[in-house]
């Protein structure tokens, strides 16, 4: 098809001969991009554990060569626009200067490990040579060696990032680290074109921002204190808007005691992030994260589609499209955009809770065990997310345990909830208990998607003391609320009672339809049906 010859030629038995012997059907230099040649290959290799293993692992290498649709608002009669998606990112990684430092080899090292790591990143091509062809947006990676490593990161003649790292031996891989990192953060936001010029400054406070808010969720706070000084030197910058509204959004969901119209501001810069830079990535997954929490799931999903196809190589837009294929009950799309996007950025730690929540659902306890296990080596805990396992394997010992740490994120979620939530399993007493989560619950500020995941606490707690009609009644609660989590609902062990009630079949069945919807903006062949400043694109 991509050629007009065939794979094989000849007679019927030089056409067997070949396919015993050549390992994979190669096409002619200059046919066709190597990448793509590269994909050929391998989905023809003669040996079948060298080939892609899923139907999906396939469509996502081959994501980058569809055709871009053209922007079409569901709201907006304006000519559609063009989505503009580079197939991959060139970063040119110079060669250090400063030769004559003492320190100069340790320069070297980092430099190399720096190519190496950037080479493993999906849809990026690292380009060691300091006379390499450059072209319009590649990266541009320069070091100079002296008693620090001092790194600049340019895209077309402007500074995108800078840093220092230290230059000691043990040292170079933490040095890598950080380098690479602020690579891909660089390849990230530098997609967004604004009309409004930003400092230095303002340029330091959202890649610091950034690099807070994508590693500890406990310091959001700071990262939005940040991004609102940033914006007040640049107001009308979308990448700033975008990245404080996404910054807003989680506060809100995560944060108890909240402003009440964090959100409807979250909303407004998300909006004009959009109408300012509706072909880039930041605008649409702030968009998205502000209708997964206060708006239409379905019209979330249309965004983080387009954020990908604008960016296919953000982690952030992997990682939201795992999350809610994950949800939706969809595990093994789930799973490889979640791992898409720990390959791409491994500092995107909350999708390995994903995960881990995902081994959980389905009983793999080993498996949830090992991924806790090394988030907290990497001292990053969600005694939440723990707690929650506990009970759903009726593990008191383990809840009883637990109790301390969550004292510690009392002000990360609903003031009081949580200890409530383990006093229910660990002490009883659910009839006088009911009415205090239930008035919690009704309580909640007007962000769905914390109402919705309270609702679901609250079914756990009344399924697990035999409660099934308030579990039922919450579970409509939480549809109400947005709720799409189909693989909870058809998978969370205390649950099995509530599984056989009469009224569950037509909760499954609005859950099921709401599920497939969300599949369907991701992956359909339709335009995206999006909110009024959204533009659509497939995959």
């Amino acid at each position: 098809m991509l050629t007009g010859k065939r794979a094989f030629a000849g007679a019927v038995t030089k056409i067997l001969d070949d396919k015993t012997r050549i390992e994979r059907v190669a096409a002619v230099p200059g046919e066709m991009p190597p990448e793509l040649a590269e994909i050929i290959g391998r989905a023809t290799a003669r040996d079948r554990d060298h080939r892609f293993q899923t139907a999906g692992q396939l469509r996502r290498a081959l994501e980058p060569w569809q055709p871009i649709k053209r922007a079409q608002s569901t709201h907006d009669a304006r000519a559609p626009r063009e989505i503009k998606s580079r197939e991959v990112t060139t970063v040119i990684v110079v060669a250090p200067g400063g030769v004559d430092s003492p320190r100069f080899y340790l320069a070297e090292a980092v430099h190399e490990e720096v190519v190496m790591r950037l080479g493993r990143i999906p849809r990026v091509r690292p380009q060691p040579r300091v006379q390499a062809e450059r072209e319009p947006g590649d990266i541009v990676v320069t070091f100079t060696a002296a008693d620090r490593l001092d790194v600049t990161i340019e895209q077309n003649g402007t500074v995108l990032a800078k840093l220092s790292v230290p230059l000691a031996i043990e040292q170079i891989e933490l040095a890598a680290e950080s380098i690479t990192d602020a690579v891909t953060a660089a390849i990230n936001l530098a997609t967004i074109e604004s009309a409004d010029p930003i400092n230095d400054h303002a340029i330091d406070l959202m890649f610091r921002a950034r690099h807070i808010a994508l590693r500890e969720m406990a310091r959001v706070q700071e990262a939005m204190a940040m991004l609102t000084r940033a914006q007040l030197e640049a107001p009308n910058n979308p990448k700033i808007a975008a990245m404080l509204a996404i910054a807003q959004v989680r506060l809100a969901f995560f944060v108890g005691g909240l402003d009440s119209n964090v959100l409807v501001r979250a909303g407004e810069l998300a909006r004009a992030a959009v109408a300012a830079a509706p072909d880039q990535v930041l605008a649409h997954l702030a968009m998205g994260h502000v209708e997964l929490n206060t708006g239409d799931a379905t019209i979330a999903a249309g965004h983080f589609r387009v954020a990908i196809a604008c960016a296919p190589h953000s982690p952030e837009a992997h990682e939201q499209l795992g999350r809610m294929l994950l949800e939706a009950g969809y595990l093994e799309q789930a799973i490889e955009r979640l791992e898409d996007a720990i390959a791409i950025n491994p500092h995107v730690r909350s999708a390995r809770w994903e995960i881990a929540r995902a081994y959980a659902l389905e009983g793999r306890w080993d498996d949830n065990e090992r991924v806790v296990r090394e988030l907290i080596a990497m001292d990053v805990d969600r005694p939440i997310s723990r707690a929650r396992y506990a009970w759903w394997r009726r593990d008191i010992p383990a809840l009883v345990e637990l109790r301390d740490a969550l004292l510690g994120t009392q002000q990360m979620f609903v003031p009081g909830l949580m200890t409530e939530f383990v006093a229910t399993y660990v002490e009883g007493d659910w009839p006088r208990r009911r009415p205090v989560l239930l008035a919690a619950a009704e309580a909640l500020p007007p962000n769905r998607r914390r109402r919705a995941f309270v609702g679901q606490l609250i079914a756990e707690a009344a399924a697990h003391w035999g409660d099934v009609p308030t579990a039922l009644e919450r579970i409509e609660f939480s549809i109400r609320e947005g709720l799409f989590d189909l693989h909870w609902l058809d998978r969370c062990p205390l649950l099995d009672d509530v599984r056989l009630a009469p009224e569950f079949p037509a909760l499954r069945a609005r859950i099921k339809r709401r599920a497939d919807a969300i599949l369907d903006a991701l992956y359909g062949d339709h335009h995206i049906g999006t909110s009024e400043t959204a533009v659509a694109s497939g995959l």
